[in-house]
């Protein structure tokens, strides 16, 4: 069957849905394999691994062959096709892709408002929202459920589901993202259905290549088109538009940040990187210096001063290049460059990111920039961008985050972050940590008593460049200010104690500082928490602070404390910058 091109309202170009052929009396559901690595730091899904349909496959029916006891089982209206199959070859019809998702009104398709707490996500079912992003030539429609979740990821969970004209549910099990395999069955009501369908538009490769662009996948956003500011088309694909986004955080230097994502045909983004192909997997670029030596340093790309990762690439404004000498090629033939004038406000940026995170054996500005501390470059999408030498890099992490439990009765909690945690207390095991807690906040790990889960290390979410807003004050309000702030955040006597305890003596002693709040909120996106069972009420705070030798205007914030009611969880930490 040939496809149609069709656009009536908000419908755009028709492309066919993947054949199904039906199978009498299915006896169960095959299940894809999965492999899930279970890291301290964070919880990393286990995906399964699709390969492109080729366009001169054939569907291949698969006869359900044995059923897991504890999932229900109902006549798929779209039965189980392995693999994902082309466009061309298709039977039942074809799939009409909205131009932009449609708002619906809630399906009655879970079990709870809210899934058990003692799964390894939790699923905040009762605030899922229901997008059609398709129509299908048999009247059914394509859906998109969007689940905000508690887990050590930033991102929501999806759902993709199939409604039949009769009102019949299908969920399509491989483009259900953020969804974990032994979570999976349990959150949906008996008469839902299960399929292992792939449709060929929604399966995303893990490196896209287009227009002599190399692109890869890092994740699926959960999130639609329209969550991006400023989107610009920079490539088609066939798996959809290829985009960019550039959030200017830094002024002075002329850095921004540059994110790529991909458009899906139902409008959900997923987060892809222009790759570089003169970088080697241990990120060594293969350059060949003007010396006439081959570089064996380790670079990595300018970051977001933080405890989190980059918000993209860095992207340089050409006016504040200046001046540059070529200092060598790539193995790709593209000329690298870095600047060596101590007086550009790129080079004062780098070097201070350099000062900042260090105390001792510090060279002078002159003496680093006539270091091959970095180097410059136009990659393929005409950006200048920038990579520093590890030994010159800014090391920040997370200071000292600490985490303490306050269950209403005695029980035990299993706690894990969304982070690459470099040290703990107690020692942080695959699965977390898994204590027994008490009501006045004493925790039990291994016969041991702690007051708190003490760790150390960098958020797989983006740290937020708030450096224009909180308040400064002067030295001799310092300490009393930022006592001030933990009693209005909601910090009780002791907690605020241990704060201060662990930090004061870290605090500036120039004439300002900056104090900068991260909230609840920014923390959650920053260092997701999976927490089971899931507490009532949470408090997260952090504060990054920054020396400064005169005042600077900033936009206030407005701090307030949560109600602790029921379990409760309380955590803080802290970053410092050093002054500029």
């Amino acid at each position: 069957m040939e496809s149609k091109t069709k656009k009536e309202n908000n419908e755009a170009v028709v492309n066919p849905l993947p054949v199904v052929s039906p199978v009498a009396k299915p006896t169960g559901i095959v299940m894809g394999i999965v492999i899930g690595v279970l890291m301290c730091s964070t919880a990393v899904l286990g995906y399964t691994v699709i390969s492109k349909a080729r366009r001169e496959s054939k569907p291949m029916v698969v006869v359900p062959t044995g059923v897991p006891t504890s999932i229900p089982v109902v006549n798929p209206t779209i039965e189980e096709v392995t693999p994902a199959v082309s466009s061309s070859d298709t039977q039942l019809g074809q799939i009409t892709w909205l131009v932009k998702p449609v708002k619906i009104d809630n399906l009655s398709i879970f079990k709870e408002k809210e899934s058990d707490p003692n799964l390894f996500w939790v699923y905040r079912l009762s605030e899922a929202s229901f997008y059609q992003v398709a129509n299908l030539s048999n009247g059914s429609k394509l859906i998109d459920v969007i689940i905000p979740l508690d887990a050590p990821t930033p991102n929501p969970a999806v759902a993709r589901i199939i409604r039949s004209p009769s009102g019949k549910i299908t969920v399509l099990r491989k483009h259900s993202i953020e969804i974990s395999d032994e979570d999976f069955y349990s959150i949906w009501l008996p008469n839902v259905a299960f399929s292992e369908t792939k449709l060929v538009e929604l399966t995303l490769p893990d490196m896209i290549k287009t227009n002599n662009l190399v692109f890869s996948k890092n994740y699926s956003s959960g999130k639609f088109f329209d969550s991006i500011s400023n989107p610009k088309k920079i490539a088609d694909s066939e798996y959809g538009e290829i985009y960019s986004n550039i959030d200017s955080t830094d002024s002075s230097s002329g850095i921004s940040y540059r994110s790529i994502f991909l458009r899906s045909k139902d409008n959900v983004i997923s987060d892809y990187s222009l790759v570089d192909t003169f970088f080697s997997e241990d990120r060594v670029p293969n350059i060949k210096w003007s010396d006439g030596s081959q570089n064996k340093a380790v670079f990595n790309q300018l970051a977001v001063p933080g405890c989190g990762g980059p918000v993209g690439v860095s992207i340089i404004n050409p006016s504040v290049i200046g001046d540059k000498v070529e200092s060598g090629i790539t193995s790709n033939g593209i000329k690298v460059y870095r600047i060596d004038d101590s007086n550009n406000p790129l080079m004062i940026k780098i070097y201070n990111d350099y000062k900042s995170s260090r105390t001792e054996n510090i060279i002078s500005l002159e003496d680093f920039a006539g270091k091959r501390t970095h180097f410059i470059f136009q990659d393929s999408l005409g950006d200048w961008r920038i990579y520093i030498e590890e030994n010159y890099m800014l090391m920040a992490e997370c200071g000292k985050p600490v985490i303490y439990l306050y269950p209403e009765e005695e029980m035990m909690v299993n706690v894990r972050v969304g982070a690459e945690i470099r040290i703990s207390e107690p020692e942080c095991a695959e699965k977390g940590w898994t204590v027994l807690a008490k009501p006045n906040g004493e925790l039990i790990y291994q016969g041991q008593n702690y007051p708190y889960l003490f760790w150390e290390g960098l958020g797989k979410g983006v740290y937020p460049d708030y450096r224009n807003k909180g308040t400064v004050v002067s030295q001799d309000k310092l300490v009393e200010t930022v006592k001030s702030h933990l009693g209005r955040l909601g910090l009780n006597e002791k907690e605020a104690a241990d704060f201060m305890e662990f930090w004061q003596d870290k605090l500036p002693k120039t004439p300002y500082v900056r104090l900068t709040w991260l909230m609840t909120e920014e923390m959650d996106k920053l260092a997701p928490l999976a927490v089971k069972p899931r507490p009532e009420s949470y408090i997260r705070v952090f504060l990054e602070f920054e020396g400064l030798e005169k005042p600077v205007k900033l936009i206030p914030q407005k701090l307030a404390a949560p109600e602790r009611k029921g379990f409760t969880l309380v955590e803080w930490g802290g970053l410092l910058i050093k002054e500029r």
